[in-house]
């Protein structure tokens, strides 16, 4: 691409302004193909989820379920240095890539776990998805890897949740129950990419519990609490 040519090769780091550094792992995979060109991936969606978090109590702590290489929290994290964040990513490759971009931006405000999530802890197989695009890797019967899932409630016990990014490849349902008392006691704004037609299922789930939701970009949505269930 002779407009945005790439500017780094396999194991070296881009440096994005405002956004971050990140290591390219391959530029055929769908976000290092933005990455290795110094493109920001999802900037609509970091801009919306950094307003968002600037007006968050300063005790509440920011999620990113299916955190991926970290394009979209390691800008978040660079820009509210103070602010907890949270990342879950269960493919291995993918975690350890993870790892080294918080690492490189020394974003020691964010605590990463190598898990997925769910509506119940335990091991489930799991499919990583197409060679180009790792971002697909989902949990599927069948799958050829295992991956621990957690249940969110689990993992933010004693702690609040102030906002919410799910990007799960189709379990936004699954992660949403495992995450029943964080939705009910801290009311936590949600923005979730919605995939597979379980637009319907999602919405339900939201409404049930007195959530409002409008379309922002793409396949995401973002929820808000409008009333108590």
């Amino acid at each position: 691409n002779r407009f945005f040519p790439e500017i780094a090769a396999v194991g070296e780091v881009v440096e994005i302004p405002e956004i971050g550094q990140f290591e390219i792992r391959d530029p055929s995979h769908v976000i290092d193909k933005r990455l290795v060109r110094a493109i920001p991936w999802e900037l609509a969606n970091v801009a919306l989820l950094s307003a968002l978090v600037q007006a968050l109590h300063p005790e509440a702590e920011v999620l990113d379920v299916g955190a991926n290489v970290g394009s979209i929290i390691v800008p978040l994290a660079l820009h509210h240095p103070s602010r907890r964040f949270n990342a879950f990513e269960p493919a291995p490759e993918t975690f350890a890539a993870l790892e080294r971009n918080l690492a490189l931006n020394s974003c020691t405000n964010v605590h990463a776990e190598r898990v997925g999530c769910g509506s119940a802890s335990g091991r489930v197989r799991f499919d990583l998805g197409p060679a180009e695009n790792p971002g697909e890797a989902r949990v599927s019967e069948d799958g050829t890897h295992e991956i621990e899932l957690v249940r969110l409630d689990d993992a933010m016990e004693g702690r609040r949740t102030g906002l919410m990014k799910i990007d799960v490849e189709g379990a936004e349902l699954s992660v949403l129950e495992g995450a029943e008392r964080i939705l009910r006691e801290d009311r936590p704004l949600v923005l979730c990419e919605i995939l597979h037609g379980s637009e319907k299922s999602v919405f339900s789930y939201f409404e049930e519990r007195g959530y409002a939701g409008e379309h922002v970009h793409f396949r995401d949505y973002l929820f808000r609490p409008v009333r108590r269930p």
